[in-house]
């Protein structure tokens, strides 16, 4: 914008238009926008197979005492086990 790069108590802070940094032009430029008309297609009444998993474990990963990160709270994607009835 023609200006040197500082931050607040190097260069004083003005809310003049002069000083606002481009990103905003191109946001108010997406918000001022309106777009053509929208058509919605609707889906077909079809039946589908229900999958119940009733009878799956799904377990997390080992916690560990004072690592940084919970291990309670992570569960890999294969962390699974089903069981029959």
């Amino acid at each position: 914008m023609g200006r040197a790069r500082g931050f607040y108590p190097l260069q004083q802070a003005s809310a003049d238009g002069g000083f606002k940094i481009p990103n905003s032009y191109v946001i108010n430029d997406a918000f001022g926008a309106t777009l053509g008309e929208q058509f919605y297609e609707g889906i077909q009444d079809v039946p589908y197979i229900n999958t119940n998993y009733a009878d799956r474990i799904i377990y997390s990963d080992v916690d560990v005492t004072g690592a940084f990160k919970n291990g309670y709270r992570i569960f890999r994607g294969a962390s699974l086990k089903d069981y029959t009835k």
